[in-house]
């Protein structure tokens, strides 16, 4: 099944003073253009659903799971627990794959 995660990230530009807090986060300082590289703009959405610390509130995935404002089945919104109960980041990365 593909998850709608588009629909977390379009509720969190529902919340533009957050958005604006957490690209200069993000960046260090809020980009004055558009997204030009996709990968970054991609690594920013992700970091903005699954790690970003808001002045209040949870994180944007479990608040949107939580508020289901766009009335998502019961089990999209199972699908989506078990994402926020399981997700985690690592600092290790593949440096060789030996075949």
């Amino acid at each position: 099944m593909k998850f709608p995660f588009h629909l977390v990230i379009d509720y969190a530009f529902t919340k533009p003073h957050e958005i604006d807090r957490a690209l200069a986060e993000f960046f260090g300082e809020p980009p004055t253009t558009p997204f030009e590289d996709e990968n970054v703009e991609a690594l920013f959405l992700e970091w903005l659903m699954y790690d970003y610390k808001r002045v209040s509130g949870p994180i944007f995935l479990i608040e949107y799971v939580l508020k289901n404002p766009d009335n998502l089945s019961q089990k999209q919104i199972e699908q989506f627990q078990e994402i926020i109960q399981t997700q985690h980041y690592s600092d290790y990365q593949i440096v060789n794959v030996i075949p």
